[in-house]
């Protein structure tokens, strides 16, 4: 993971990028005939002739889906560089400005189609374990946040396994147990022997913490699990100044039934659209909209 800036006094060049999926922050703003970029937003507010301003073309896709696809942000002329993407400007041109192309594409990565499932269950055993170990590589004190679920339990796991010193997790539950996840947490933990740390929150916790959490988000918040992250990521804090983290795992494994039928929709969709009527499908559509 990565996002960098190299300036090439040489040839009067700025060259940028960021990591292939996205796991640095990066956004940069064009105020006038500068240049500037930041891994928050909040940086670039420091900035003596930048004036935060709504981007109000951006609204509806927010409103619609709770995020920008796109490179725009909530911000007029705050861009994000895109995962996958770099970013160059040449000084020695005429009107110098940003130029942005994408160097990784996850389309364009080739399926192997001829393993079988016992070779494919090995393959991501190994590209998993090298994944966490790769990662693992820091000067400073490290940890990870457990759910107890299948993902953040993995990367604990993989990190038992690869670290002489215990590992040291983080969780967060709610003070009502229906909600609280914390009984999986625990159980992990134990049964890979790392040194389990958590924090309660309760109903006033939520609305307390929310003006130091937008604060922290740079900008509107979507996600509610947004302030349960936010006390974890305080715990945290205490003892280790980086955390790995099971994002991205229920997508990946379909760890919720949502995606499973995602995956079933896939499988199924040319079929549906290849033997079933065109008037039928939009009566089914209509039907399912209203």
């Amino acid at each position: 993971m990565f996002a960098f800036a190299i300036w090439d006094a040489r040839r009067n060049r700025l060259f940028c990028a960021r990591d292939r999926l996205g796991i640095k922050p990066f956004y940069y703003a064009i105020i006038g005939d500068r240049f500037a970029f930041a891994s928050e937003i909040k940086a670039l507010f420091e900035l003596r002739d930048f004036k935060a301003r709504l981007n109000r073309r951006a609204l509806p896709e927010f409103f619609t889906f709770g995020y920008l696809s796109a490179q725009e942000t909530l911000y007029r002329n705050v861009y994000k560089l895109l995962p996958g993407n770099r970013l160059c400007i040449d000084l020695t041109a005429e009107n110098p400005q940003p130029r942005v192309t994408q160097y990784w594409d996850l389309n364009n990565v080739p399926p192997e189609r001829s393993l079988c499932e016992a070779q494919c269950i090995s393959q991501l055993r190994e590209l998993f374990t090298e994944t966490v170990r790769s990662h693992l590589m820091s000067d400073v004190p490290l940890g990870v946040f457990l759910s107890g679920g299948l993902d953040s339990s993995a990367i604990a796991a993989v990190m038992a396994s690869l670290k002489k010193e215990r590992v040291q997790t983080f969780s967060v539950g709610y003070a009502e147990n229906q909600y609280s996840e914390l009984p999986y947490a625990r159980a992990v933990a134990n049964h890979i022997g790392a040194e389990y740390n958590e924090v309660l929150m309760g109903p006033e916790d939520f609305f307390t913490s929310l003006p130091r959490l937008i604060w922290h988000e740079d900008e509107p918040l979507v996600w509610p699990s947004s302030v349960a992250l936010f006390f974890v990521s305080r715990l945290a804090s205490e003892k280790v100044k980086v955390v790995l983290t099971g994002e991205g795992g229920d997508e990946l494994f379909a760890g919720y039934l949502k995606y499973r039928i995602a995956l079933w929709n896939l499988r199924g969709g040319p079929l549906y659209r290849a033997f079933v009527p065109r008037f039928v499908r939009q009566a089914v559509r209509k039907a399912l909209s209203s």
